[in-house]
């Protein structure tokens, strides 16, 4: 089983990180059409969701199975110290501290 699929599941049973995505989503008003840069993000935060913002994943890690990854959601491998955009080119830049 890929592990991100077992987050999901496991973050959807504890309900906290469901919870603190559908505050993000209420905060920034987010809707199918907000374009969102996460850095060092993970797929099975954004399957939290109802709604698909257009979700960029920038992360180090290229071990990902990208091919399970809906159309509203691409990943780009990067360094969040030297981000490959430019200013504005999101609506929304996200990145948190891991848990």
């Amino acid at each position: 089983m890929d592990i991100h699929r077992l987050y999901a599941i496991l973050w959807r049973l504890a309900g906290f990180r469901a919870e603190r995505m559908a505050l993000f989503c209420r905060t920034f008003a987010l809707t199918d059409a907000t374009t969102v840069l996460d850095v060092g993000g993970s797929l099975a935060v954004w399957q939290l969701l109802d709604l698909k913002p257009q979700v960029t994943l920038l992360n180090l890690d290229a071990d990902h199975d990208r091919a399970d990854y809906p159309p509203n959601v691409k990943f780009v491998l990067g360094d969040g110290c030297n981000l490959p955009y430019e200013i504005d080119s999101f609506d929304i830049a996200h990145s948190k501290q891991h848990d």
